[in-house]
C-alpha cells in the first residue's frame, strides 16, 4: 500500500510560523516606535555597547566601569618673587627666558612675615631697646662666619633681667667630664623663659642659629643681662653659616613674652657700622670712687679701684676691688640677699667709655662669705675682650636683686 503525502499538516505549520513572525515583528515595531518617541534609544544603545566585552575580558560584579584617562593639563610656569617671567602655556617664547632677579635684603625680610626694622634705628620692645651696630662676614671651613654686634639697653625705671640664649645646637662634649662651654659666658643666675632670640634667615627662608662671642673669641652660648635701669651694654653674636646659605641675609630679632613680644627683621649688610651705639643714661644714684652706697638694709658697698691685665687668647682680665659691709645678722655671700644667700640672682659688670663690656662669668663669680655686721674687701674678677680700655672712665654696676630693684652703680675715672 502506498501512503499519501500529509499536505494538510504542512500547510497548518506554515501558516502558524507566518502568523507568529508577523506578530513578533509588529511588537518590535511598536517597541522601537515607543523608544524613539521617548528619547531612550540613545542611552539604551550606550548601555548595550558598554556591556559587550571582547573575548577573554572580565567585568567585576557590581564594579563601575573605569573612568576615561584624564587629559594632562599643561603646567604653567611659576612666577617667583622678584623674577621676570611671562606665562604662556601654548606658544613657546622665541627668546630665552629672562634670568631670575635676586631678592633684596629688604624683600627677604618682608617675606619672613615679621615687620622690617630700619637699619640704624633702635628696636623698642617694652622697656628694652635693641640696636644692631656692626656686621662682619668672614670665610670659614664649612662656609662662612657672620659676626654681629649690638647694643641692648634697659630703658625702664627698674632693674630687669633679659635672657638671650644660644640658638645654635650645642656641640657634643669632648669627654663625659667636659663642662658645658656655655658656662664660660653665662653668669650663675638663670631666667626661666628666654626673652630675646636671634637667628639669621637666608633668601630661601632657611634659618640658622648662633651664640655669643666670649672675650677669648670663642662661641660660648648664652648670656643673661641682669641690668640696672638706664644701663646699656654691647654684645657680640656669631652665626656659623653653611655653604648652602644664600644671600641676602636678614637678622630675625624676637622679644618674648614679658619683654614686649616684638619681632623684627633687619637686613644684614657686610661691613655695616652704626654710629652711635646705645649708651647708658645718666643717673643721680651713681657714686664716685670710694663713695659708699647702701643697698636696701642688706649691703653697704664702696668701689675702691679697678685694674686690668692681659688674659688668654687676646682677652683681658679685669678686677674690681670692692669694699662690702654685711648689714644683716646672717652671713651672706657678697652681693647676695637673705632669701638668696648663695647669690644666684646677682651680677657684676663694667662698661668702658666706648661701651666695651667686662662681665662676670659663672665659674669666677666671687664666693667670699661676709660675716654678719662685718666689712671685707673683695676682689671681683671679670672677663673682657682685648678692646676694653686700660683707663677710665668706667661705669661699674653691682646687681643685688633685680626682683627687688636692688643695685649699686659707680663711676671710676
Amino acid at each position: 500500500m502506498t501512503d499519501r503525502p500529509a499536505t494538510g499538516g504542512r500547510s497548518v505549520a506554515i501558516w502558524f510560523f507566518a502568523g507568529t513572525t508577523l506578530a513578533l515583528g509588529t511588537l518590535l515595531a511598536v517597541l522601537l516606535w515607543a523608544l524613539l518617541a521617548s528619547g531612550l534609544i540613545g542611552p539604551l544603545g550606550l548601555f548595550i555597547a558598554s556591556t559587550v566585552r571582547p573575548a577573554g575580558s572580565v567585568t567585576a560584579i557590581g564594579a563601575s566601569p573605569p573612568p576615561p584617562p584624564a587629559t594632562a593639563t599643561p603646567a604653567l610656569p611659576s612666577v617667583q618673587p622678584g623674577s621676570v617671567s611671562t606665562p604662556n602655556p601654548t606658544v613657546p617664547p622665541l627668546t630665552p627666558a629672562a634670568p631670575t632677579v635676586a631678592r633684596s635684603a629688604t624683600a627677604t625680610a618682608q617675606a619672613s612675615g615679621t615687620t622690617v626694622g630700619r637699619v640704624g634705628t633702635a628696636i623698642e620692645s617694652d622697656t628694652w631697646q635693641f640696636l644692631l651696630t656692626s656686621v662682619d662676614v668672614a670665610p670659614a671651613a664649612t662656609g662662612r662666619r657672620v659676626a654681629v654686634t649690638f647694643s641692648i639697653k634697659n630703658n625702664g625705671s627698674r632693674a630687669a633681667t633679659l635672657s638671650i640664649p644660644r640658638t645654635r645646637e650645642a656641640l657634643p662634649p669632648r669627654s663625659p667630664a667636659s663642662r658645658d662651654a656655655s658656662a664660660a659666658f653665662q653668669p650663675v643666675q638663670f631666667v626661666e623663659p628666654p626673652a630675646l632670640t636671634l637667628r639669621i634667615e637666608d633668601a630661601n627662608g632657611s634659618e640658622y642659629g648662633g651664640g655669643f662671642l666670649s672675650a677669648t673669641g670663642e662661641e660660648n652660648g648664652n648670656f643673661t643681662f641682669l641690668s640696672a635701669p638706664g644701663d646699656a651694654i654691647d654684645l657680640a653674636y656669631v652665626f656659623p653659616l653653611p655653604i648652602a646659605a644664600i644671600d641676602p641675609l636678614v637678622l630675625k630679632v624676637r622679644f618674648g613674652i614679658g619683654a614686649g613680644s616684638i619681632s623684627r627683621t633687619i637686613p644684614l649688610l657686610h661691613g655695616y657700622r652704626a654710629s652711635p651705639a646705645l649708651r647708658s643714661s645718666d643717673a643721680p644714684d651713681i657714686r664716685g670712687r670710694e663713695q659708699r652706697i647702701e643697698v636696701g638694709e642688706i649691703w653697704s658697698l664702696t668701689a675702691l679701684s679697678l685694674t686690668t691685665a692681659s688674659g688668654p687668647n687676646r682677652s683681658k682680665r679685669v678686677t674690681l676691688h670692692l669694699s662690702a659691709e654685711n648689714r644683716t645678722t646672717r652671713p651672706l655671700v657678697v652681693g647676695a640677699t637673705l632669701d638668696d644667700p648663695t647669690g644666684q640672682d646677682r651680677d657684676f659688670y663694667i662698661v668702658d667709655a666706648a661701651g666695651v663690656l667686662a662681665y662676670s662669668a659663672g665659674e669666677s663669680m666671687p664666693r667670699n662669705v661676709i660675716p654678719p655686721r662685718a666689712v671685707r674687701t673683695v676682689d671681683v674678677p671679670l672677663e673682657a675682650p682685648e678692646a676694653f680700655a686700660n683707663a677710665g672712665p668706667y661705669r661699674v654696676t653691682v646687681i643685688v636683686s633685680p626682683r627687688y630693684n636692688l643695685f649699686a652703680r659707680f663711676r671710676l675715672d
